[in-house]
């Protein structure tokens, strides 16, 4: 690649993140073995027909041309999702499109639209939910959103999956093509009826809604998981949403201020919504807790041992959390 190719990457690099910059990048590299005559039109050929997931934020509205439909309309790439949370919309782009993007005076930040992953009878009596039983406090009232693969009609749940909003195949009823979803739903709720209540949440009464983000893999886009989020803030009186549970994530390569998911976290946070999400699987090493788990205003749970609590050792945290 040679700098005049580039020089539009450089010059707004500030509006890029890393992994987008990475990607873009790749648009201009050389193939191997393939002689220098025909580099020329293998780069022009792939970037024209390489599209790359983005996310757009705009900066601040109030003209007709800071709108995501202007700003998409005038670098030439369909509008995929408006994310109104964020102000910001999501697209796929070829360089040519990427390049009118990042010189709009309107656009603000470019993000690539990479993948966010899906992140035991003893867990109950280790985080001494009995304790809490006892004082009555067993979710009665409250609503708890689980954004992930869905949510399974199980019997430990019947009767209080009282919304369902499927963001991946549209669908109406209830279901879960992973299982993931599910598991996390009992983790908070289940009853415990199916086991002699020997596997029970530690809010048996809550009310769950299932917002399903992650395909049957147990992957799914940002942009998808901050349009369930939007969609949790926008339905939360409806369904008396008090809780949105988050137990997936991805790489944290930016700061949480200029993440988008980090972003939308925040802002159900100050419309009023406890927010709880997965540290991830990777720890206990520095810099392994994923996005959205980094914004320092949510809750971010890690692992626990399953040690007896009562012994001495019950205390110690988990190597892997």
């Amino acid at each position: 690649m040679t700098i005049h190719e580039v020089d539009w990457i450089r010059t707004y690099s500030h509006k890029f993140c890393p992994s987008l910059r990475r990607s873009a990048l790749e648009w201009y590299r050389p193939a191997k073995r393939l002689p220098c005559i025909f580099q020329g039109t293998y780069k022009g050929a792939k970037q024209r027909l390489k599209k790359l997931p983005i996310i757009v934020q705009l900066g601040e509205a109030g003209t007709k041309e800071c709108t995501p439909r202007s700003v998409a309309k005038n670098a030439r790439c369909s509008l995929k999702k408006e994310l109104a949370l964020i102000n910001a919309f999501s697209t796929s782009v070829n360089a040519r499109s990427l390049e009118s993007l990042v010189r709009d005076k309107n656009v603000k930040r470019v993000w690539y639209d990479g993948e966010i992953r899906a992140v035991l009878d003893t867990a109950t009596k280790t985080t001494r939910s009995a304790d809490l039983w006892d004082d009555e406090v067993t979710g009665r009232g409250v609503t708890v959103a689980v954004l992930d693969t869905g949510i399974y009609n199980h019997p430990d749940l019947a009767g209080r999956i009282v919304a369902f909003k499927d963001l991946v195949g549209q669908k109406v009823e209830p279901y879960d093509d992973n299982g993931h979803g599910t598991h996390v739903a009992g983790d908070i709720a289940s009853d415990g009826t199916q086991s002699g209540h020997r596997y029970k949440g530690p809010a048996p009464e809550a009310k769950l809604v299932g917002v399903k983000v992650l395909n049957k893999m147990g992957s799914g886009s940002l942009s998808t998981v901050i349009e369930g989020i939007e969609w949790c803030i926008n339905n939360k009186d409806t369904y008396g949403i008090r809780i949105i549970n988050l137990s997936l994530g991805s790489d944290a390569t930016l700061s949480y201020k200029n993440d988008p998911v980090c972003q939308a976290v925040e802002k159900a946070w100050k419309a009023g919504l406890v927010v709880c999400v997965a540290a991830g699987n990777s720890g206990p090493e520095r810099g392994t807790i994923n996005s959205p788990g980094t914004h320092p205003d949510v809750i971010t749970v890690g692992a626990l041992n399953d040690i007896d609590p009562d012994q001495p050792e019950g205390s110690i945290v988990a190597d892997f959390s």
